[in-house]
């Protein structure tokens, strides 16, 4: 049995483009009813199905089996030449991370198993801990360690290392 990855997709263009993708999702859900698991039409593939399909505003959320289907919606983005931005987590295999595909050209973070180590739960209080600071949330320290990723990532991509 499969563990499941949350997701959280939504898609930028024109919004022609934007309406046919939500369309798309629309029929995959409703299709879901009665067969679970879906794969847009023009995918054939036995991977990456989209399960638990909802659609609230422009953003679409749904589940996969272990990891994200990024290559799926790759896919889709090209097909309707349109953009995403994805967040997705499977909690209990320490995968979390972000996608964005824009102008042809994928940008992800994943934090690493080892960025997880460098916090921990105290079991009596139920506070997490992490640099010496107390946290309500898990979830807190995991949007803090994207952010920090987002950044870091950023000054070296405007910053490349210089060859003397």
């Amino acid at each position: 049995m499969a563990n499941w990855c949350d997701n959280i997709v939504e898609f930028f263009g024109e919004d022609w483009a934007v309406a046919m993708v939500m369309q798309l999702f629309e029929e995959m859900m409703e299709r879901e009813k009665v067969n679970p698991g879906q794969l847009p039409y023009f995918i054939d593939s036995k991977d990456g199905h989209f399960c638990g399909i909802n659609i609230t505003g422009s953003k679409v959320t749904y589940e996969t089996s272990w990891y994200p289907n990024t290559g799926v919606l790759l896919t889709v983005a090209d097909h309707y030449q349109v953009s995403f931005r994805l967040i997705f987590e499977e909690h209990t295999n320490c995968i979390y991370g972000a996608a964005r595909y824009r102008n042809r050209e994928l940008d992800e973070l994943e934090l690493k198993y080892i960025e997880y180590e460098k916090y921990f739960q105290n079991k009596d209080t139920g506070l997490w801990h992490y640099e010496g600071l107390k946290y309500n949330s898990e979830w807190e320290i995991l949007e803090m360690l994207m952010d920090r990723k987002r950044f870091n990532q950023s000054v070296l991509s405007n910053h490349p290392p210089q060859n003397n």
